[in-house]
């Protein structure tokens, strides 16, 4: 069986938090453009303009990684979380509590 590496699995519990903290609620004003993100083959030659609204795009794929800090946050909390003792072993955080300390928040865009 092949081993899932911890970035890996804090990717899907991420996607997991997103998911189900946004849900289809998310109103459209809050859609912000990553720029420089466009992959090398998709050219403006290529680009048959907008789409309609009802379309499905299948196989899309969304990489998001933790910062740093993020990251850090969460080692140190899931070590609190297992060790005896400590004031919060044993207390597990529901979705909305993980997503608000760990999710993606999106960035005010420039200009």
């Amino acid at each position: 069986m092949e081993r899932i590496s911890s970035t890996t699995t804090f990717g899907l519990l991420l996607a997991s938090v997103l998911v189900l903290s946004a849900g289809a609620q998310t109103p459209n004003t809050s859609l912000i453009a990553v720029h420089g993100t466009v992959h090398p083959r998709v050219l403006a030659a290529t680009d048959n303009g907008v789409v309609s609204p009802a379309m499905q795009i299948q196989g899309l794929q969304l990489y998001l990684a933790p910062t740093q800090s993020q990251r850090l946050a969460l080692s140190q909390l899931l070590s609190d979380q297992r060790t005896p003792g400590n004031s919060e072993y044993g207390r597990w955080l529901t979705p909305a509590q993980f997503g608000a300390v760990f999710a993606c928040h999106p960035r005010t865009s420039p200009g």
